[in-house]
């Protein structure tokens, strides 16, 4: 947001012109308001104004996946023979020879 006002104040004195002129002082208002708006509801927001564009999106940070145990397994949800070769995981590609030989 910081980038996005000063280009604006760069551009077209956006930020130094709000106490002279009502309507610049009402279209931050609305560009705020917007971006509050648009993240709280959708999660994303797109500012355009002029030549220069904002683009904001709420990104979710998850929790580290659980720890892999010596015991899970590649399980194969499709006949082997379907899977590329190169799509196989590491694992998979390592105990091929085992899983061919108990088919």
């Amino acid at each position: 947001m910081h980038n996005h006002h000063r280009d604006l104040e760069m551009e077209s004195s956006f930020l130094s012109t709000q106490q002279e002129n009502p309507i610049a002082k009402a279209r931050l208002s609305n560009l705020l308001n917007q971006v509050m708006t648009d993240l709280n509801q959708r999660k994303v927001c797109k500012l355009i104004d002029g030549t220069i564009s904002l683009f904001l999106k709420v990104i979710e940070i998850r929790k580290d996946p659980p720890t892999v145990k010596d015991w899970d397994v590649p399980v194969l949800l499709k006949p082997y023979k379907k899977i590329p070769r190169d799509k196989w995981d590491l694992t998979t590609q390592k105990v091929r020879k085992i899983i061919l030989v108990a088919l």
